[in-house]
């Protein structure tokens, strides 16, 4: 026969920790990859450049903008979560028009965020640090 001795208290809130690390970590995650999103989707806008790092090409179109006259496609776009997933998508009805281009608008792409099921280099990085942000600022809560 053995005896097992300790502070059961204390192993017992161990336990409740990681049971909350299982069912809100992911969310917290998500906000966070969401704020990095948004944060460079503007950064995007500020150096007019794709998430790939490659600058947007100048309108084909005399006279047209550069996405920026008004700033309305600027500030369209937001980060939600839902499940495991987060969506960054913009409420302008002509963002994909400028995301994708249009051969027979004569509208260059100007993509704002990655193609979907791409993640460009400098995203994957920034995202693995938001992930460790979000990770420390979680287990500093149990």
């Amino acid at each position: 026969m053995f005896k097992v001795r300790g502070d059961f208290g204390r192993l017992g809130a161990l336990l409740h920790g990681l049971f909350r690390l299982e069912r809100k970590a992911p969310a917290a995650l998500l906000v966070e990859l969401g704020r990095e999103s948004l944060a460079l989707v503007e950064e995007g806008f500020r150096g007019r450049v794709a998430p790939s790092g490659s600058p947007w090409a100048p309108s084909k179109t005399p006279g047209a903008g550069d996405l920026q006259a008004q700033g309305r496609l600027r500030r369209s776009f937001r980060a939600r979560y839902f499940g495991k997933t987060l969506e960054v998508y913009s409420t302008a009805d002509y963002a994909a028009v400028h995301q994708r281009g249009s051969r027979r608008r004569r509208i260059p792409a100007r993509p704002m965020v990655p193609r979907p099921g791409t993640i460009a280099p400098l995203w994957a990085r920034r995202f693995r640090a938001a992930a460790k942000r979000a990770a420390a600022r979680f287990l500093e809560g149990l």
